[in-house]
């Protein structure tokens, strides 16, 4: 986890799941993983994950191969990419939703 104290501006990588609690600029890539932006985040830039969580604060795109989930205290300024999209009431958002098609056979019991 990056504490609520750290100001990172740069690429930040990670290859198994981060928490983020400070301030980031840049592009921030997780593949494979879960990125969760906490409460106190304030984050600028691109990001790419498998599951990107948001508690804090995105001002950029978003980009996840599984899910984006903006939650109550969630603010989110840019684009999302993702196949599933959660806003819990309460988020705020500001942007376009891509929401590419799933392949349907795999999903049907």
């Amino acid at each position: 986890m990056a504490g609520e104290g750290i100001f990172i501006r740069g690429e930040v990588r990670a290859y198994e799941d981060l928490t983020l609690g400070g301030r980031v600029e840049g592009t921030i890539d997780v593949p494979g993983h879960v990125l969760t932006i906490g409460e106190h985040a304030q984050i600028a830039a691109e990001i790419r994950a498998k599951t990107v969580v948001v508690a804090g604060s995105v001002t950029g795109n978003l980009e996840a191969t599984d899910q984006v989930v903006v939650d109550d205290h969630g603010a989110v300024e840019g684009d999302i990419v993702a196949p599933r999209v959660v806003m819990i009431e309460g988020a705020w958002f500001d942007g376009r939703i891509d929401m590419p098609a799933r392949d349907l056979a795999t999903h049907v019991a």
